[in-house]
């Protein structure tokens, strides 16, 4: 077993390739794996960020006073969240929090 990013010998990255799928088998650790949309969601709420009109089909749009422009999440709560969607969530908390 290899470490993986938490420090921690992880069961769930071995150097046996043959057990593991293409994108396993690079090293990630199966603790990366994506967040939901619903905890992207939450994040922002928790950050003061609030629900607008203006997102059509699932595409959601959330403001704050301190923040320029809007962050737009598209997808259900239940759906997997893009690692641009989680960037931005990141960048546009941090914007505030300064």
């Amino acid at each position: 077993m290899r470490p993986c990013e938490t420090g921690a010998a992880c069961p769930l990255v071995s150097s046996d390739a043959s057990r593991l799928t293409a994108k396993q088998s690079n090293g990630i650790c199966l603790h990366e794996m994506p967040r939901k949309i619903r905890q992207l969601v939450s994040d922002l709420e928790s950050a003061s960020f609030v629900l607008v009109p203006g997102g059509k089909g699932s595409h959601r749009k959330f403001r704050h006073p301190r923040y320029p422009g809007a962050v737009i999440l598209s997808g259900r709560d239940g759906d997997d969240a893009h690692h641009y969607q989680e960037r931005q969530v990141r960048n546009a908390i941090r914007e505030v929090s300064k």
